[in-house]
């Protein structure tokens, strides 16, 4: 969480008139249409029971062409913006340990791995890295403990 590090290299910053759970996956599906893929983060990447602050922007990873997305949600380049759209690095943009490892299902679509949920969380700014801590806590109790054994 702390890293300098960053999972996504690039983002466009938009204005999204819905993110409602329909919309979202309208979304969603137009970039799967194209050939596209994605996977939420941040709020868009939360359960309704993970939510713990208000105010976080909404965003996909996108991989492949994102017109069909921003045409379907009505994104538009003005503030405040309330939608990310992300491209991951090269070497994290896999299954294989990156943003499509493990995927999490939500109503509108999947969510990265709670790990990385909680990292993108971090460099997020704003409430993100309280938002962050708080699903740390929910991650590390959930964990089965293993005592010491002498």
């Amino acid at each position: 969480m702390k890293s300098p590090e960053k999972t996504a290299i690039a983002l466009e910053a938009y204005n999204a008139p819905s993110t409602e759970p329909n919309a979202l996956q309208s979304g969603l599906d137009a970039l799967r249409v194209s050939g596209g893929k994605g996977i939420f983060t941040l709020a868009s990447g939360l359960s309704q029971d993970e939510l713990f602050v208000s105010g976080l922007p909404h965003a996909l990873y996108v991989s492949g062409e994102s017109q069909p997305l921003v045409e379907t949600l009505g994104l538009r380049k003005v503030t405040p913006h309330n939608f990310l759209v992300l491209r991951a690095e090269a070497s994290a943009e896999t299954e294989a340990g990156g943003i499509y490892l493990a995927p999490r299902p939500l109503p509108h679509g999947p969510g990265v791995f709670l790990p990385q949920l909680i990292v993108d969380l971090a460099k997020a700014g704003g409430r993100g890295p309280e938002q962050a801590e708080f699903l740390l806590e929910r991650f590390l109790k959930a964990l089965p403990f293993r005592g010491d054994s002498s």
